[in-house]
């Protein structure tokens, strides 16, 4: 959970692994998903690389975890 300062609404961080595959892949598959546009599909609102760490900015769903209603 993070907080987009200039949106100033609260937003889920995704941190991928760092051997998940190329940079051009990921970045290709981040543009091609935050075209997507669906009432039950979480919107990405960011996509980027820090010192070698790639992440997606994606809007918050409040509610139990995947892991916690399995």
């Amino acid at each position: 959970l993070g907080h987009h300062p200039i949106l100033d609404v609260p937003v889920a961080i995704k941190v991928m692994h760092p051997g998940a595959g190329e940079r051009s892949r990921f970045l290709a598959e981040a543009r091609l998903a935050a075209k997507v546009q669906h009432d039950h599909i979480v919107r990405i609102l960011h996509a980027g690389e820090e010192a070698g760490v790639r992440f997606l900015v994606m809007e918050f769903v409040a509610g139990v975890n995947l892991k916690e209603l399995v």
